[in-house]
């Protein structure tokens, strides 16, 4: 959203079960972050292979979720901080907590997922 000292982003909200669009504008949308010059999100998905692919800069497949999503964002002059690098995990379903479960030697697959989303998000692999 467009707002008095530059973009905004804004959160609007409605629960899933029993979804109506119109529900999602009975409140007023609450402002997460404001003066943003430019923002960008990002989305990592996995390939036909169940390999992480790179991050993109749009989603092709709105029927299914991404593994993670990104935010970049750059601060109009006036604010004098740098947005960290931030990533979530946009799974919701149970499977998601097989990352967290150990694997057969006793190692947490979590750990490694984050490490190859870090690693794929800095152009390592």
């Amino acid at each position: 959203m467009s707002g008095p000292d530059g973009d905004e982003l804004v959160l609007s909200h409605a629960l899933l079960l029993g979804f109506e669009e119109h529900k999602l504008y009975e409140r007023d949308p609450i402002m997460l972050v404001n003066q943003i010059k430019s923002a960008e999100f990002g989305f990592l998905g996995r390939d036909e292979f169940s390999e992480l692919t790179p991050w993109l800069n749009q989603w092709p497949t709105p029927e299914k979720l991404p593994e993670a999503v990104s935010l970049n964002i750059e601060f109009t002059e006036d604010v004098y901080i740098a947005w960290p690098a931030m990533m979530a995990s946009a799974r919701i379903d149970p499977s998601a907590l097989d990352e967290l479960l150990a694997d057969e030697a006793g190692q947490s697959n979590y750990s490694k997922t984050i490490q190859n989303m870090i690693n794929k998000r800095k152009g390592n692999q």
